[in-house]
């Protein structure tokens, strides 16, 4: 990471595509709109995390939350709007994607999965998978480069950024350790230089039903591939394979054959399906989402793509943000989910996630803030911690 006056340059490899889309729905290179939409969710869920209010831009009065200007007082932002902007209020900073390597690529087509015996599937379009520059340009006086870096810093580590991310596409490494100079008490630091010169909203309605970083867990699991990893695919192995060679792609995208595990098959069901005779339906809505004519929802859980860590080693990553309270459905229990899928993980059994042999997981890092949680002990914890460990955060 190079900073030079308000310019914070953060440099960053693809570990599984980049996607951040154009108007023709297309991603062969980056746009910096596709990344501000991903860095202010992550931004915002940090910021509820830590207490602060957010109001939501994208839903509004559908969240019960009036997004800003505050309707009594048009001059009052909340702290999120003070860093990205809303109405009457310019945003604090702006992205600009620096050069990147040339692609490498050959034909640009997508690609349809459909797992065995599904009537419907998946399509994966190619992303961007070249070193990346990104620039963050200060446009306020009072603005601190951590103020976007440290939640930047959570999702690289953690899950993934850009669109499309609930398909597996980007998980990203940043080549210079983006916490330096960007830890929670810089980024504190400079939400407070931030706020001394904003008129900040009094309200504080129930922010129950938007993105909290406490509400979420996270998992990073290693393992050692085998000629056979990919059978869950059937007749679409070659082709998923011959398709990520086009694209110059080294990680593979298990991410619909993991979600069609969890969703339909028995011993996916199992971790998450409410006990006796109740129906699974609102449940199934509830994490995996749906799309009607009407309405749609998106699923709660990710999973990213397969991508290497070297010498056979890879590595996939499983999180989600299943908030608690009356906003879960009637006969899901958030715990018992949790601690059922973390165990699934760790035990030695013939199928992981329904494609990984049991004896060639070599490590799970799992990651989840419980009741009574803390949120500031919960960002150190993500940021501090060492691989090849599990935390629950409580209060203490």
């Amino acid at each position: 990471m190079e900073m030079g006056g308000s310019i914070t340059r953060v440099t960053f490899v693809p570990r599984t595509p980049l996607w951040t889309g154009d108007i023709r729905r297309q991603s062969n290179e980056i746009k910096e709109t596709g990344l501000l939409g991903s860095l202010r969710w992550w931004t915002e869920a940090v910021l509820r995390a830590l207490g602060r209010y957010v109001c939501d831009p994208t839903h509004g009065n559908e969240a019960g939350v009036d997004p800003c200007p505050y309707k009594d007082h048009p001059d009052h932002y909340c702290i999120g709007c003070a860093i990205f902007g809303a109405t009457g209020r310019r945003r604090s900073f702006r992205l600009q994607v620096g050069q990147a390597a040339e692609w490498t690529g050959t034909a640009v087509v997508s690609l349809p999965i459909k797992p065995r015996d599904r009537t419907h599937g998946w399509t994966l379009q190619p992303g961007v998978s070249r070193d990346t520059t990104l620039e963050i340009i200060g446009l306020s006086p009072h603005f601190e480069p951590a103020v976007v870096l440290f939640p930047l810093t959570i999702a690289a580590r953690w899950a993934a950024i850009g669109a499309k991310t609930r398909l597996g596409y980007g998980v990203v490494e940043l080549l210079d350790p983006a916490d330096q100079g960007a830890g929670l008490e810089q980024f504190q630091e400079g939400l407070a230089k931030l706020t001394q010169h904003t008129l900040l909203r009094a309200d504080r309605p129930d922010q129950q039903a938007l993105p909290n970083l406490r509400d979420m867990f996270f998992a990073k699991v290693r393992f050692k591939i085998t000629d056979d990893w990919l059978s869950g695919l059937g007749g679409m192995r070659k082709k998923v394979l011959d398709w990520c060679h086009a694209h110059s792609y080294s990680a593979v995208p298990v991410t619909p054959l993991v979600k069609n595990w969890l969703r339909f098959e028995p011993e996916g069901k199992k971790l998450w399906s409410p006990p006796g005779a109740v129906s699974t339906g609102e449940v199934d809505k509830w994490l995996f989402g749906f799309a009607g004519s009407q309405k749609r929802q998106a699923g709660r859980i990710n999973v990213s793509w397969a991508y290497p860590l070297g010498k056979a080693m890879w590595e996939l990553r499983l999180w989600g943000w299943l908030p608690r309270g009356n906003t879960v459905p009637s006969g899901f229990n958030r715990q018992l989910f949790l601690n059922k899928l973390q165990t699934h993980l760790k035990s030695p059994q013939e199928s992981v996630l329904g494609f990984i042999p049991g004896g060639s997981i070599t490590g799970v890092d799992w990651q989840e803030c419980t009741e009574g949680l803390v949120g500031t002990h919960f960002l150190r914890q993500l940021m501090n911690v060492t691989q090849g460990t599990s935390t629950a955060v409580k209060e203490g």
